[in-house]
Order: C-alpha cells, then sequence, then structure tokens
C-alpha cells in the first residue's frame, strides 16, 4: 500500500504541470518528483524542467549516504557476520 502512495506521489504516470498549483507544491516536497521531472526533461526535450531543483536532489541524494555510511563503518562487522 505504501509503494503505490509512493508511485502515485512521486510523477511517475504524469507530469508535474498538468496539476494545479496548490497539488503541485505539495508534491514538490517529495525528492523523488524531482528526479521523474528530470528524467521527462531529459527524454522529451518538448517538456520544461523548471520545478526540478538540484540542490535539493542533491541534498535528498548525499544527505543520506554520509549517515548510512557512517553506520556501516561502525557495524561492518556485525553486518559480515551475519
Amino acid at each position: 500500500i505504501i509503494m503505490i502512495v509512493i508511485m502515485f506521489s512521486s510523477a511517475v504516470i504524469y507530469q508535474i504541470d498538468t496539476l494545479s498549483p496548490e497539488l503541485r507544491n505539495i508534491l514538490l516536497y517529495n525528492p523523488l518528483v524531482h528526479f521523474m521531472e528530470m528524467l521527462h526533461g531529459y527524454y522529451f526535450y518538448t517538456l520544461d524542467d523548471r520545478y526540478v531543483d538540484y540542490e535539493y536532489m542533491f541534498s535528498w541524494t548525499i544527505g543520506p549516504l554520509f549517515p548510512a555510511l557512517w553506520f556501516y563503518i561502525k557495524l561492518e562487522h556485525r553486518i559480515i557476520s551475519l
């Protein structure tokens, strides 16, 4: 059920500029929307990617990476021994 909600809220099926401004503002908090809009913009040259915020995508990609790597380094022996 959670995956269905995430899929419909991530702009996989539709472009974000076809939605109403109120709904668009809410959905733009989802970082997957920015990734999907970037892919739509690269695939279809006629689409405008003005809703893609590259800093937001970068922070949601790199931000969790460093804590995850830190936890992996700290717990590497436990993870490998399982």
